[in-house]
């Protein structure tokens, strides 16, 4: 890491593609939740709900970048929907990806719908902010995010370490190689 004054710039990361920077940020956002999620274990980090939500939402923000990554590689537009819901973004994502190699589960505190179809009012009532229930106190009306819930960091660690796990596998030993037209090891 820099220890100067000059602007911190990555002349590397500038010159990938798009769907390249996302993956890249992607393991960093992961990385960053499961560090948090870490120190807050070691007592580093405070383990109070508003913490939680930091640890939640940069997970959530790895994996919205990991699936916006993964589309973008492979559309014809070389970018991935501008959309925010992580159901929108899996089901393109499994349309582009059907095989079984490339699947995943994303940890179910952010409710991934593959049934979007059968109710399409509620999910976008309910979709509409879940983006932000974990970076914001409240919504638009001032209706509150704060709800009951149990946040177990051990768990969600471990939830956290799998993701990153599957999440690498993906993308360096599935999609990757799949771009460049070379076979899958099963």
């Amino acid at each position: 890491m820099k220890q100067d004054a000059d602007p911190s710039f990555s002349d590397e990361l500038a010159g990938l593609p798009e769907w390249d920077r996302a993956f890249w940020l992607s393991r960093a956002f992961l990385e960053a939740s499961r560090s948090l999620c870490m120190s807050m274990l070691a007592g580093d980090f405070s383990s109070q709900y508003s913490s939680s939500r930091v640890v939640l939402h940069l997970a959530r923000h790895g994996i919205e970048l990991f699936l916006k990554g993964a589309i973008a590689a492979v559309s014809a537009r070389g970018s991935a929907p501008m959309t925010h819901d992580l159901s929108r973004l899996f089901l393109e994502y499994r349309r582009l990806y059907p095989e079984l190699i490339f699947s995943f589960e994303v940890p179910s505190c952010f409710s991934v719908s593959e049934s979007l179809d059968l109710f399409p009012d509620d999910h976008e009532k309910f979709h509409s902010t879940l983006d932000q229930r974990h970076r914001y106190p409240s919504d638009r009306k001032g209706n509150t995010f704060a709800t009951m819930e149990v946040f177990d960091p051990v768990a969600t660690l471990k939830e956290l370490e799998q993701l990153d796990r599957e999440l690498k596998v993906l993308e360096w030993a599935r999609i990757r190689p799949h771009l460049r037209g070379e076979s899958q090891i099963d």
